[in-house]
């Protein structure tokens, strides 16, 4: 694999990751309804679908990219993609609305270690002058999955349920993963050796 392509392959790992968890946010927007109807669930249920995902994400993004700096970001990175496709699987397949919240919780680990590894992975794959270009193309991908996540959401809703909007990103997940272990280059943790900060309590 030669120097100058590598960039480039990275970046079709990572944007599988970003189309991951783009996807995810604005296909379950179109579908929220009808699983809303389907488990017969409150407004309150309804908002929780979303919001579990959304608190978790933000919350741990944080964490992971401590520990990315510390373990490397090439593991952090597949483990975060092959997390979200299993829990991803497991969301269709939710009995009630309840598991389904949890499960969303569980994703959102998978998502954040997605979101937290993609920028850095390109950054160092990307020589500094073409850092930009590959930056943008990042972006770009996910605002085209932004874009089309609501008709695809409906398509799959429509056609074969509201579980398929989970199940849809079972495939992207399983090619994104084996793609990435055979692709992706690992990067030492730029604080390997250091210990995370656990808070002391007094």
């Amino acid at each position: 694999m030669k120097d100058n392509n590598y960039p480039w392959l990275l970046l079709s790992v990572t944007g599988l990751g970003v189309i991951l968890a783009t996807l995810n946010f604005s296909t379950l927007n179109v579908a929220l309804p009808e699983i809303t109807n389907h488990f017969h669930a409150s407004g309150l249920a309804a908002n929780w679908i979303l919001l579990s995902y959304m608190l978790v994400n933000t919350i741990f993004i944080l964490v992971f990219g401590k520990l990315a700096d510390i373990f490397g970001r090439r593991g952090m990175y597949l483990f975060g993609l092959l997390e979200f496709t299993i829990v991803s699987f497991l969301c269709g397949l939710a009995p009630n609305v309840w598991v389904l919240i949890l499960l969303r919780a569980l994703q959102a680990l998978g998502g954040a270690l997605i979101i937290t590894n993609t920028t850095p992975l390109i950054t160092d794959a990307f020589p500094p002058k073409k850092l930009g270009t590959g930056l943008s193309i990042n972006i770009l991908i996910a605002s085209i999955a932004q874009l089309i996540g609501p008709v695809i959401g409906g398509f799959l809703v429509y056609h074969f349920g509201w579980r398929w909007v989970f199940w849809f990103n079972v495939p992207v997940g399983i090619i994104g993963f084996i793609w990435g272990l055979f692709t992706l280059r690992a990067v030492p943790g730029r604080a390997k050796g250091e210990k995370i900060d656990w808070p002391e309590i007094s």
